[in-house]
């Protein structure tokens, strides 16, 4: 194979990787946006030195989004292999 053939062939795995690497980077965006919420939520239950039921339901359904996010990631990854 000459270099023309190398590169074009360097080329198009370069090109066939972009939609999965783009699709990591959302997936990984959104593990950030459920963390940040995350932190919100324990934050302001934290606030006034009492958890309520309604705080801790609220603190466990975000970390179980991070949970979910985290999962989605990993799985888009292994599938990128």
């Amino acid at each position: 194979m000459d270099i023309i053939g190398i590169i074009g062939t360097v080329f198009s795995v370069a090109v066939g990787l972009i939609p999965v690497a783009v699709v990591i980077i959302k997936k990984a965006g959104k593990v950030a946006k459920e963390s940040g919420e995350l932190l919100v939520a324990v934050s302001k239950a934290l606030e006034d030195g009492k958890l309520s039921g309604d705080e801790i339901r609220t603190v466990i359904s975000e970390a179980k989004d991070v949970g979910t996010a985290v999962m989605d990631v990993r799985n888009k990854t292994v599938t990128a292999k």
